[in-house]
């Protein structure tokens, strides 16, 4: 398995890229462009609609949902209706003599938009875990360097509120999980102190030899080993 020359990471950037290509050479260029920007169409729609649509909808639903029960049903029908107008018109493009051509970009488009959740995973892991303390069949695989380069220019290009937000949030994140492990490790340390100043009486565990038993030497060990690291 060492001498393959990729690794597990290799085979899922790899499953990411294809799938994605494959996928927008199916539906083509332009009905993944037109369907990316209905997104955005979308959320314009509701941002600059749901004040409008609040008063109606405090009818039927309590005022503090009101206003974003408001802006998701709008976000939900602009969308609907985008994409139904996105798909005449990728049919009327996939109908005519450029269906050839717009499933070639499609397909370049889909390997793009692979490499962009790509650098987008990875920028998301390591804000949650810095690259000093990446495991090394991560930091060993042969798309790294085209990863962190995809990232490092992904990161040059958002503002300085997004960067800091993120940092903020993957720190918070980082915390918890940090404070989760302590507290898992002072209730093991908790169990075996009871295991140990507890003993079972005499009589109820009769296959266990004289002394503490194997189960409570293992719990010592663990507690001398996690007071040592």
């Amino acid at each position: 398995m060492d001498k393959l020359p990729l690794n597990g990471v290799d085979i899922v950037i790899i499953a990411v890229l294809l799938l994605s290509a494959l996928l927008a050479y199916a539906r083509g260029f332009v009905h993944e462009v037109l369907s990316a920007g209905s997104w955005v169409g979308a959320i314009l729609i509701a941002y600059f609609g749901y004040p409008y649509v609040t008063p109606y909808a405090e009818r039927y639903i309590p005022a503090d949902f009101a206003a974003a029960s408001a802006f998701i049903a709008l976000l939900l029908v602009s969308k609907v209706v985008l994409s139904v107008l996105i798909r005449a018109v990728s049919s009327t493009v996939q109908a005519s003599s450029l269906n050839a051509l717009d499933r070639s970009l499609g397909f370049l488009f889909g390997l793009v938009r692979g490499a962009f959740i790509v650098c987008l995973a990875y920028l998301v892991i390591s804000w949650m875990l810095p690259p000093s303390k990446q495991p090394d069949w991560l930091r060993n695989a042969r798309a790294m360097p085209l990863v962190e380069a995809g990232t490092s220019l992904m990161w040059d290009l958002l503002p300085d509120e997004a960067r800091q937000a993120g940092a903020d949030a993957a720190g918070r994140a980082r915390q918890g999980a940090e404070a989760t492990v302590q507290d898992r490790m002072e209730q093991e340390k908790d169990r075996i102190l009871r295991d140990v100043l507890s003993p079972k009486p005499k009589g109820q565990d009769k296959g266990d030899a004289e002394g503490y038993g194997d189960t409570v030497r293992r719990g010592l060990d663990r507690l001398i080993e996690n007071n040592q690291q």
